[in-house]
């Protein structure tokens, strides 16, 4: 029984060249050690089959060749060979499980403290059937680890891992519109972790991780990309401006009421009417001392109605004391 809890080194290598079948190998295919008869797909250094019960099988490099040197620039043999061997186990046809694929955009307004999301569905996930499948294919000056074809739409995939992570531009490919899929194996690790028996095959695990797993699985470009983008984009402006109103709204809402410059409000004769009476009312209820102080005359009246001297009809003169009730 194989330990799964085995690390797994990434110089260490699940598949081997073959130098005897001249095509890559499985290393549950081949004897163990020395015998196994591989090479590293990668540098091309002389491979060990080890085959023992406390680690997961794998091809190690052998220490005492004189390509071991070599070992340094091999950092990446086991991707290397999981790429090589993927291309290897594909036929002319393949069942795939593609991600989904959604355009995702943000905005902030001018009043606003937090940014609007949206998104615009351009794809779900889906399985598809691939057919005239080729390896290794350019296309448009681009180089495709796998390209066929759904119906009469060509799908192109990218296998990619540490060291080899650049995708290319899907601007370049806007105008033919071909569909690109980047695949990540670094996903392959954990896998080939899982693997429970010498009678289990890591190839099997890479065609499976291959066609089913949608995790590893980005869209660096989809045909229908750029109108999903302006859809996302419209829904976007929708939404700032709809913030931007209710904001609006709701400090209008909050703020006091204020007298613009230069506005006079309409005259409201009844309200100053109204005005009168109050004040009126309020002069009726209050008592004044008059003194007239351009004869001294004095005397005890209410409010204005009181105000004029009855000695002399004066009323700019007269100066008042209220009186306490």
């Amino acid at each position: 029984m194989i330990n799964r809890k085995s690390s797994l080194d990434l110089t260490l290598v699940p598949f081997g060249y073959s130098q005897l079948q001249g095509r890559l190998v499985d290393v549950h295919q081949v004897p163990s050690g020395k015998r196994c008869g591989c090479v590293c797909p990668s540098c091309k250094a002389p491979l060990i089959a080890r085959k023992g019960n406390k680690k997961i099988w794998h091809f190690a490099h052998d220490s005492s060749s004189e390509a071991f040197q070599e070992l340094e620039r091999c950092s990446y043999s086991f991707f290397v060979s999981a790429r090589m061997m993927a291309r290897q186990l594909i036929g002319d046809s393949l069942e795939v499980a593609l991600p989904d694929f959604e355009i995702v955009l943000s905005g902030q307004g001018a009043e606003s403290d937090y940014p609007v999301h949206v998104s615009e569905s351009v794809t779900t996930s889906r399985q598809v059937r691939l057919h005239d499948v080729v390896v290794d294919a350019e296309l448009n000056g681009q180089r495709f680890d796998i390209l066929g074809y759904v119906g009469e739409h060509s799908l192109a995939f990218l296998l990619t891992h540490p060291g080899r992570d650049g995708f290319p531009l899907a601007g370049n490919h806007a105008e033919s519109g071909i569909g690109m899929v980047a695949i990540a194996l670094d996903g392959l690790k954990d896998e080939f972790r899982k693997l429970r028996s010498p009678d289990d095959s890591y190839g099997d695990i890479l065609t499976n991780y291959i066609a089913n797993d949608t995790t590893s699985k980005k869209w660096i470009f989809h045909p229908r990309q750029q109108q999903a983008e302006e859809k996302a984009r419209a829904k976007l402006a929708k939404a700032l401006s709809k913030k931007g109103r209710a904001i609006s709204h709701a400090r209008r809402a909050s703020s006091p009421i204020r007298k613009l410059p230069g506005r006079q409000d309409p005259f409201n004769e009844d309200l100053l009417a109204e005005l009168g009476r109050v004040e009126k009312a309020n002069n009726r209820e209050r008592t004044f001392k008059y003194v007239c102080r351009l004869c001294n005359s004095s005397w005890v009246g209410v409010g204005n109605v009181d105000a004029s001297c009855k000695q002399c009809n004066n009323s700019l003169l007269v100066s008042r004391v209220e009186l306490d009730t």
